[in-house]
């Protein structure tokens, strides 16, 4: 577990940083959309459990991003798990401070304690698709989201919330100091 864990870090570190190197040496166009960094929570509706989630959204062209992540059920769950991968999300057009997406994904899902299971699709590791749908309110720095999950292997949907940040925002690209943030 450990060593997808940090596999999957490091994927994540190395899509951001690769990102952040082409912005290195030039002023950032503040019209261009910036890579968002956060952390979430998501409750499954099907087995009640609860996970962190931590992601990146990341925007390759026009209206489409990628978005990697990680999430983990602890073990106080019943199923205990970690699971990473990517989504492409779709965004739609922006209203007032709402901007809805649309979104397919594949995972890579380490099922922690299968083997307390009995059925048969009870596997340790598997890949798995996901679709969904889901919310980011646009409040400058910040960007709460509400998102609705939906992995069809297992046939269960999850709720999650989450707060997403604009580093480009808050930090001046040329000082690297903390701008002041006018919501707070």
């Amino acid at each position: 577990m450990k060593k997808t864990t940090h596999i999957l870090l490091l994927l994540l570190i190395t899509i951001g940083s690769s990102f952040a190197q082409e912005h290195k040496n030039k002023k950032l166009d503040d019209t261009k959309p910036a890579t968002l960094w956060g952390i979430g929570a998501y409750y499954d509706f099907q087995n009640g459990g609860f996970a962190i989630d931590v992601r990146a959204k990341i925007p390759v062209y026009d209206k489409i991003c990628i978005s990697p992540r990680i999430s983990f059920y602890p073990p106080f769950n019943n199923i205990n798990e970690i699971y990473g991968g990517a989504d492409v999300d779709y965004n739609f057009m922006k209203y007032k401070f709402l901007s809805p997406y649309v979104y397919i994904g594949g995972y890579y899902d380490n099922w922690i304690n299968s083997s307390d299971f009995q059925n048969p699709k009870a596997k340790r590791n598997s890949v798995m698709p996901e679709r969904g749908v889901g919310v980011v309110f646009d409040v400058k720095c910040l960007h709460p989201y509400v998102e609705y999950r939906y992995d069809p292997h297992w046939e269960e949907g999850s709720i999650g919330i989450g707060l997403l940040f604009n580093f480009k925002c808050m930090f001046n690209s040329e000082s690297r100091k903390v701008k002041s943030c006018p919501h707070f």
